[in-house]
């Protein structure tokens, strides 16, 4: 059996300060899995985006480049919303996965993506997408109410301008 090349993919939806203890926590358990597994640790992905639009995450891309150049065949991932909340990258992902005979490992669940539970992980994709479009309008309506009452407007990113 080829020996399993794993990339870690870690990944936080904002740039806080208090998320950093969290991507420091993705990548320890990605560390301790590779050892326990006995995986070679060939590259961290480290990422501070939303998981919504994967075309606007660098090293999101950089690691399914080097998926498709071979250089990793196995990610390893906390689970499947650090990788995707948009089922249309979601799909494609997994048809990368097929093309290069990669593999994705869950290290909360312990274990591999599979396709027999492939309608499990649509579904979890399905509701991480639903999820996500839910908290965007809920977040807008908040920033639209509170704007309308002239109170100031909270921002979650610098603004310039």
């Amino acid at each position: 059996m080829e020996k399993l090349r794993a990339g870690v993919y870690c990944r936080v939806s904002t740039t806080k300060d208090s998320q950093e203890e969290s991507i420091e926590q993705q990548e320890l358990n990605g560390i301790k899995t590779c050892e326990k597994m006995r995986f070679e640790l060939v590259d961290f992905y480290r990422e501070k985006k939303s998981a919504t639009e994967s075309e606007r995450r660098a090293e999101y891309q950089r690691m399914l480049a080097d998926l498709k150049d071979g250089r990793i065949n196995l990610i390893v991932v906390k689970d499947i919303y650090r990788l995707n909340r948009c089922n249309y990258d979601w799909h494609s992902l997994i048809k990368t996965i097929h093309e290069t005979e990669g593999k994705i490992y869950f290290y909360l669940e312990q274990q591999f993506y599979s396709e027999e539970r492939a309608l499990e992980y649509n579904i979890k994709q399905i509701i991480g997408a639903e999820y996500s479009i839910d908290l965007s309008k809920k977040v807008v309506k908040a920033h639209r109410e509170r704007q309308e009452a002239g109170r100031k407007a909270i921002f979650t990113n610098k603004v310039w301008g």
